[in-house]
């Protein structure tokens, strides 16, 4: 979270300090919003691995191929919870 302690030095002619606090605490706001995403798209992920490796053991892959059809639209929509 270095992004959270980044200091920077203000000249006569710089950028409003203010601005660039408000700017950053956006990116902030947005990069967790993304690592929440990621997270939670790599136990879908696992989760889905973890299916077709027993499906396939117990010979259901036709199921699941409808059932990862479904997650894959999922995806594409996706939003944080």
């Amino acid at each position: 979270q270095s992004i959270l302690k980044k200091q920077f030095r203000t000249k006569m002619k710089g950028y409003d300090s203010d601005e660039v606090d408000s700017y950053l605490d956006t990116i902030i706001s947005d990069y967790s919003t993304f690592a929440t995403i990621i997270e939670d798209l790599q136990t879908q992920i696992s989760e889905l691995k973890a299916q077709q490796k027993q499906a396939s053991t117990q010979n259901t892959a036709p199921k699941l191929d409808f059932k990862n059809e479904e997650v894959e639209d999922d995806v594409k929509t996706y939003t944080p919870h």
